[in-house]
């Protein structure tokens, strides 16, 4: 009888170990939590968020106690193994990689980032799933250029290649100028409209028109010009708007020689960009009646800024009124407001 109640004294003892749990404090968080593993260092929370596996912890056992005869057998092993055993691991870190900032791209167009867009172009021609817009992208990302280096090298390559004949490069040209000058947007795009007229790729007209837009560009005082000097033809043009000594037709020319810095075709391509299409708009959610107001009192303000903002005109506007509003509402309520405007100009009034 004595026997079997040191039995059970012992089953209840090992039953009670085997179920044990520690009070611990997380070493991160510092919250308080129960673990079996003696040496935790971090709550599972903390554990799961820092990447941090504790290989301490040892599952519980469903199976029966150890026996005496089974304790005997470990007290007889080696103290140096014993102690191994006993030596808490520390914890494993998982190692999280991080990626550094990307250079910044080159502002040099060299011999051999020719040679690379050369090839990352023909190789993507000859796959002939992507727009040319959507090429130039993903070839400046792809090799880390900027897109007019891009676009300059395409440009170069597919003058080589081009198939019209000289005079219907000229009669595309001609008829790319006649739309921008009398803000003429057909449906579909102005150089899917001239490929139509002249029957001739879409592809061809747009390098032709390109072509020709690059030459008016070389005969300007500044060829690219920069965002400050683009803000300042905006607000002149603004100005001229408000002031109306010109006839719209003139204003380009005007503007022009005012700044100095640019030719006619550099402003009249600028002021036929601050029109845009409206159509491309129509899927956009029309802001509210309140916030168009303010959207407009701030482009006021912007307009008598002396130099852009640091971020993109549409973004910094929606930024500023917070919200719902997207860059893209903003920007349908400014294309609204400067075609209303320049449709109820008259000079002399």
């Amino acid at each position: 009888m004595a026997f079997l109640d040191r039995a059970k004294t012992t089953d209840t003892v090992f039953t009670a170990m085997a179920g044990m749990k520690f009070r611990k404090s997380c070493d991160l968080c510092n919250v308080t939590f129960f673990t079996p593993n003696r040496t935790a260092l971090y709550c599972s929370k903390c554990s799961k968020k820092m990447g941090v596996a504790d290989p301490a912890v040892v599952p519980a056992s469903g199976g029966k106690p150890a026996r005496p005869a089974a304790i005997e057998v470990r007290k007889a092993r080696p103290q140096s193994a014993v102690a191994e055993a006993a030596r808490p691991r520390t914890p494993v870190l998982v190692k999280k990689v991080k990626k550094g900032p990307r250079p910044p791209k080159p502002i040099d167009l060299t011999d051999e980032l020719r040679l690379q867009i050369t090839e990352a172009f023909e190789s993507a021609s000859s796959n002939g799933t992507e727009s040319l817009r959507d090429m130039h992208a993903s070839i400046a990302e792809k090799l880390w250029v900027r897109r007019w280096m891009v676009a300059e090298v395409i440009q170069e390559v597919s003058a080589k290649q081009a198939h019209l004949t000289p005079e219907l490069r000229e009669k595309a040209a001609v008829l790319y100028r006649d739309m921008v000058e009398s803000h003429d947007r057909p449906a579909g795009g102005r150089r899917r409209s001239i490929a139509a007229q002249l029957n001739v790729p879409i592809k061809e007209v747009i390098l032709a028109v390109r072509d020709w837009a690059r030459k008016q560009e070389a005969a300007s005082p500044t060829p690219r010009l920069s965002r400050q000097q683009l803000f300042e033809i905006e607000r002149t043009y603004w100005q001229s708007i408000q002031a109306r000594e010109h006839a719209l037709d003139a204003l380009p020319q005007h503007l022009a020689e005012s700044l100095g810095y640019a030719n006619r075709w550099q402003v009249l391509r600028w002021i036929d960009v601050l029109h845009d299409d409206p159509r491309a708009f129509e899927s956009v959610p029309d802001p509210d009646p309140d916030q168009r107001k303010e959207i407009v009192r701030l482009y006021m303000n912007y307009l008598e800024a002396t130099s852009p903002p640091d971020k993109g005109l549409h973004q910094t506007i929606a930024e500023t009124l917070g919200g719902t509003l997207k860059p893209r509402q903003v920007h349908k309520v400014l294309q609204a407001f400067r075609h209303d405007h320049r449709a109820k100009y008259v000079p002399g009034s």
